[in-house]
């Protein structure tokens, strides 16, 4: 069966469903929300009318073309011993399993796979029956009830935020996530690119957020920064993040805050537990050296560390629009991904007006990028007065190359490598959250993480107003 979609700007032409030899056919509903196809895939109890009988081996196969990715959502999960899912990537002649779900696996609702960087899929249900038929009085079963396929990179400007408010005050539904002329997998910084709202959101402010975003993108693969080592070992620590929210799925940008495992974002990326429970954590995507081009959404694959985090403590987007998140790992799993890659700090003093910053980031979801220059010159803090999105008129700002996808971005200080700002608002110019204001409200709340305050402050000495170095003995040593 063939549906031919609708091309919207940077989405797709259209989604295919392969019925294999020998495989069942696939039942489609309407697509809902950006990236987002439904299906039912079903065996056993807890399924739709249409689901196979548990003990029956079936297999699908899916074929969507122009797919970032394939991830499959187990709206029940609970297999019966001896029963396996499997779904292995289609496009591949000797396919090996990808990923295997038994009686073993977490059962519960709406789980979703880890991406499979395909646009081909085989799914396949197995059981052994030589001990007998399963238990009928046990509510054994599965059902796959959606497949996304894209994601798009959240971006946001002071305008576009206005208008969501003034929106949201009237009682007005506001979903920008599910709009198909957002960003998808674009690095333009061009308000025209990101959809109807922004661009009458400007036409009401009088607001233009494109007066000053570059032509040129200055900003580069994150391997490129070996010749200033310090920059790349900073931008270890810093994770691509694939977020499934109802609507549809979003890339953002995450890092390792601590010694302790946790993980720094924005609240409007991780927006709640829901979310946080399937948020995939993807650590080192990028390219081994310079000449790699990882400009494609998923491009350059990393490691995936963790599918699934708790939210710790979280600030609303008028507020610090930060989410701060462990994931679910052991403790010594989650000790171990800092001795891997390392973790940053927050710097609990204010940011100093003109020194030099740089931004490791996954901008629209591509391979880890560096931001240290722009106009052909470093990176450097110019406002501590931004109004930024949430119009607090105390956001750092800075011009650096963002696009949607680096919301969660560290802003790193060259002095003393520490982090002085959280980025999460693009525009004329771009800003993010000071960093002195997350630690102390961390802080006031007793969830600050171990390790999580700069070792070394810099501060105003002297008439002439010269940096000098203070060491806070109390703090553990940062290494990478």
């Amino acid at each position: 069966m063939r549906w031919v979609m609708r091309r919207w700007i940077l989405a797709f032409f259209y989604c295919l469903i392969v019925i294999a030899a020998g495989q069942k056919s696939v039942k489609s509903a309407p697509v809902h929300g950006f990236g987002i196809r439904h299906i039912n895939i079903s065996a056993g109890c807890s399924t739709e009318s249409d689901g196979a009988f548990l003990w029956e081996n079936i297999s699908y196969g899916i074929q969507h073309l122009d797919a970032q990715f394939l991830v499959f959502r187990f709206a029940h999960l609970r297999l019966p011993p001896g029963a396996t899912v499997t779904i292995r990537d289609g496009s591949q002649h000797e396919a090996t399993p990808v990923f295997q779900f038994d009686a073993t696996s977490r059962h519960g609702k709406r789980l979703y796979t880890k991406p499979l960087r395909s646009h081909q899929a085989v799914i396949e249900y197995t059981i052994d029956t030589s001990a007998g038929e399963p238990d009928t009085t046990e509510c054994y079963g599965f059902l796959i009830d959606q497949y996304r396929y894209a994601a798009q990179g959240v971006y946001r400007t002071p305008s576009q935020f206005k208008y969501e408010r003034r929106l949201k005050a009237s009682n007005t539904v506001v979903d920008h996530w599910s709009s198909d002329e957002i960003l998808s997998g674009s690095t333009s910084d061009d308000p025209g690119d990101i959809g109807d709202a922004e661009a009458l959101a400007n036409q009401e402010n009088g607001d233009s957020d494109d007066e000053c975003v570059s032509s040129l993108d200055e900003s580069e693969e994150a391997a490129c920064t070996r010749r200033t080592p310090t920059v790349f070992e900073l931008s270890n620590p810093v994770a691509r993040l694939l977020v499934h929210k109802e609507s549809g799925s979003i890339f953002c940008t995450g890092w390792m805050f601590g010694c302790e495992g946790h993980i720094m974002t924005n609240h409007h990326c991780v927006a709640d537990q829901s979310e946080a429970n399937s948020t995939v954590i993807e650590f080192l995507a990028q390219g081994p050296m310079c000449k790699y081009d990882c400009e494609e959404p998923l491009g350059c694959p990393g490691v995936i560390e963790a599918t699934s985090s708790e939210i710790i403590m979280q600030s609303g987007e008028v507020a610090m629009d930060f989410t701060l998140l462990l994931p679910r790992l052991s403790a010594m799993e989650r000790l171990n991904l800092t001795r891997k890659y390392g973790f940053l700090t927050m710097r609990s003093t204010p940011a100093v007006f003109d020194e030099r910053i740089f931004i490791p980031q996954h901008p629209a979801g591509f391979g880890k990028r560096v931001a240290s220059k722009h106009a052909a010159t470093y990176g450097r803090v110019v406002s501590l007065t931004e109004p930024g999105c949430n119009g607090n008129a105390n956001s750092v700002g800075y011009f650096l190359d963002t696009s949607g996808g680096s919301s969660g971005a560290p802003v790193i200080s060259y002095q003393d490598n520490s982090v002085i700002g959280l980025h999460y608002c693009g525009g004329c110019m771009n800003s993010a959250i000071p960093a002195n204001h997350i630690v102390q409200t961390l802080i006031d709340a007793s969830k600050l993480p171990r390790c999580a305050q700069s070792e070394f402050h810099w501060t105003e000495s002297g008439a002439g107003g010269a940096m000098a170095k203070r060491d806070l003995s109390s703090q553990p040593n940062i290494y990478f």
